[in-house]
């Protein structure tokens, strides 16, 4: 064998090992990743090299074993099969696919053959649809712009929907061309990279668990700058619509038992909003550093606490409207069918007024899961009611104010936040009820832009800014009561 063919096999050899090195991890990262597909390039180059030198050698011997040695093998993903008609650009494609399903199972799991075949239809123009391989040259080149603000256009302006999202569009009729139409619709934000959906996915996943009224609120997703939604029209506190069940002889009466289901519509308006947050540029430069991972978190706390807020007390003005107005009459509720009921005093809450509430709400509604909402405050003004001989009416005695212990009041359970309006005369500290009579929309589609400039560089940082559309009202508000601050 000579020098240049016993040189060209060490490469080749050194190139497998460190495939092996990176396959054998059980969370390669996007660098890994990039660097199998590297590799292949780099084994494709190589193989030419060594079948020209064998062709001077006059001997294929070689080239066939090297054929055998191109396959990576990938934590997860059993090894395509290989023949050796395959050509170098095929067996390079093959390992490629192989590493970024493997690559998105272990991010996000298995994509659904069906969601699969549909994504070949939504994505051919991009690597002929394959959605794990798009996926990951997506999330691959959006890391890339968070860590040096240079992204391809091909990918940063493309609405990548998760599997899911697939499959809930097609499962609702809808064509190729319509959810095609729905990517258009959603792609309408200005500048910044469009992010892909499971990360923005990912982010609302997180909001519940920070906040009050999302996690008991009615969340439907939309692509629209508004939300149409059909309600039923002729109902009261205990029915929700005007239809009625009428009991009748053997032989009923003309039009007995007729009734009449009536619809009326409201519109959702989404807005939009943005969060900031600032990252130093070691932290950018550290190749290590989960930087979609920590801009989730940061993102969705910020969001978090400012979405609580407008749905308890925004006002409706380029925001969500929150069950309580935030500027006009003291912060009454906005939609008519909120019950409001007093306090018993002009300046304070009373346990009277506490234990009116549940009862003065219908037990429908009730019984689907209401809650207390209020502010720290007020939780701490109701647990210090007492009774004339000086006894906690929370905890003492026959605990008249008492649930099964833990964080609850008469028997319901307790949501606290700070945005709620504090106690005082003429305002509105205590919400109850079902929050499902609250819609909240969320607009796919979620933008980041990146500014590094001269005030930032200064101080070595750069700022992240996330852009997202969202809307919200109370559509039910019979569900909903609130206690108000009067005699």
């Amino acid at each position: 064998m000579s020098k240049l063919l016993e040189k060209l096999q060490g490469q080749m050899k050194a190139l497998l090992a460190e495939s092996d090195e990176i396959s054998a991890k059980d969370d390669p990262t996007a660098e890994d990743l990039e660097r199998i597909t590297a590799i292949g390039g780099e084994m494709k180059a190589l193989r030419g090299q060594i079948e020209s030198a064998s062709e001077v050698e006059e001997t294929k011997a070689w080239s066939a074993k090297s054929a055998g040695m191109l396959p990576i093998a990938v934590p997860g993903v059993a090894p395509a099969e290989r023949s050796d008609e395959d050509s170098p650009a095929q067996r390079q494609e093959a390992a490629t696919k192989a590493a970024s399903r493997a690559w998105y199972v272990k991010r996000f799991g298995d994509v659904p053959a069906a969601a699969e075949q549909i994504a070949k239809e939504l994505y051919g123009e991009y690597d002929n649809g394959d959605f794990s391989y798009v996926a990951m040259k997506k999330h691959q080149d959006f890391v890339r712009y968070l860590r040096t603000g240079e992204g391809d256009r091909k990918y940063s302006r493309m609405l990548l929907l998760t599997p899911q999202q697939i499959i809930d569009a097609a499962a609702d009729g809808a064509t190729i061309a319509e959810i095609k139409s729905t990517m258009i619709e959603a792609d309408d934000t200005l500048g910044g990279y469009l992010v892909p959906e499971d990360m923005r996915t990912g982010i609302i996943e997180r909001l519940p668990g920070m906040t009050v009224v999302r996690s008991g609120a009615n969340v439907i997703t939309t692509s629209r700058d508004s939300v149409p939604i059909t309600t039923a029209t002729g109902g009261t506190s205990r029915y929700s619509s005007g239809v009625r069940v009428t009991w009748t002889n053997e032989q009923p009466t003309s039009g007995t038992g007729t009734t009449n289901a009536t619809f009326g519509q409201s519109k959702i308006p989404v807005h939009t909003v943005m969060a900031d947050t600032t990252i130093s540029r070691d932290l950018l430069e550290d190749a290590v550093f989960d930087l979609a991972g920590y801009l989730a978190r940061k993102f969705s706390e910020a969001m978090a606490i400012d979405e609580d807020e407008q749905f308890l007390v925004g006002d409706g003005l380029g925001k969500p409207q929150g069950i309580l107005n935030g500027t006009a009459a003291n912060g009454a509720p906005f939609d008519a069918n909120v019950t409001t009921v007093n306090s018993g005093s002009a300046a304070a809450l009373t346990a009277d007024g506490i234990i009116k509430l549940p009862t003065n709400l219908d037990a429908q509604y009730r019984q689907a899961g209401a809650v207390w909402v209020f502010a720290k405050a007020t939780r701490q003004a109701i647990e210090l009611l007492k009774d004339g001989s000086g006894r906690y009416l929370l905890g003492d005695n026959n605990n008249p104010l008492g649930g099964n212990g833990g964080d609850r009041l008469r028997n319901y359970g307790i949501k606290e936040s700070e945005a709620m309006p504090a106690i005082a005369a003429n305002t509105y500290p205590v919400i109850f009820g079902h929050l499902q009579g609250y819609t909240i929309a969320d607009r796919i589609g979620m933008s980041v832009e990146r500014y590094l400039d001269s005030t930032t560089a200064r101080t070595n940082t750069v700022v992240f800014y996330a852009r997202r559309r969202l809307g919200g009202q109370v559509e039910e508000g019979w569900r909903i009561i609130v206690q108000k601050v009067s005699a």
